[in-house]
């Protein structure tokens, strides 16, 4: 199946993998991790998620 998926997705000339260390992308880790060992519904963060993550992203604000 993943590979199906990536042949579709060769077709589509702006298409493209990065890979990020955890660390440049925290919040999103932190959301996926907590959706997976939690068995989170994936629509919870926009519900306006746990309070951490309000925090987080406080913090985050410039």
């Amino acid at each position: 199946m993943s590979f199906e998926i990536l042949r579709y997705l060769a077709k589509i000339e702006w298409w493209r993998m990065v890979k990020e260390e955890r660390k440049t992308n925290r919040e999103a880790f932190l959301i996926a991790q907590s959706v997976t060992t939690s068995s989170r519904l994936q629509s919870y963060v926009a519900y306006g998620g746990p309070s951490w993550l309000s925090e987080l992203f406080d913090g985050e604000k410039t």
